[in-house]
């Protein structure tokens, strides 16, 4: 008799455990799914870099598989050599990404005017700080 209400006893505990874990796991699901809290930044940081890079390695990625397509070497190219085609594409690429180049330092990430009202908003408020420490 002791050894079946010990036993009752175990299961509810196991079950308790496991109900728990569940109610924890849960909660921290619902913390993951709540929307970030939107914070003001001048630019993208980080992830600029991140799509300079993934650019980069694209161009060179279909280039590569260019290099492979022997449809299209018999469409441009079809008595070249496997070393003319090759440098074929490698000017390719280059003028690709000498294009994108271009691109970045032609087109401003922020336009200037945004720019000027960022500036000018950040300096009144550095005016302002400066006016509450001295008094």
């Amino acid at each position: 008799m002791l050894t079946n209400c010990a036993s009752k006893t175990q299961n509810f505990t196991i079950e308790h455990a496991f109900v728990v874990y569940l109610l924890f796991l849960l909660s921290f699901l619902l913390r993951l799914s709540r929307k970030p809290t939107p914070r003001c930044v001048r630019d993208i940081g980080a992830w600029y870099a991140a799509f300079s890079v993934t650019s980069v390695i694209s161009v060179m990625t279909n280039c590569a598989l260019m290099h492979g397509d022997s449809s299209l070497r018999a469409a441009f190219s079809p008595d070249s050599s496997d070393l003319g085609w090759l440098l074929l594409l490698v000017a390719v690429e280059h003028a690709f990404l000498l294009v994108r180049v271009v691109i970045d330092r032609l087109i401003n990430d922020v336009p200037r005017s945004v720019k000027d009202a960022q500036d000018r908003e950040e300096f009144i408020l550095s005016e302002r700080r400066k006016e509450g420490k001295g008094k």
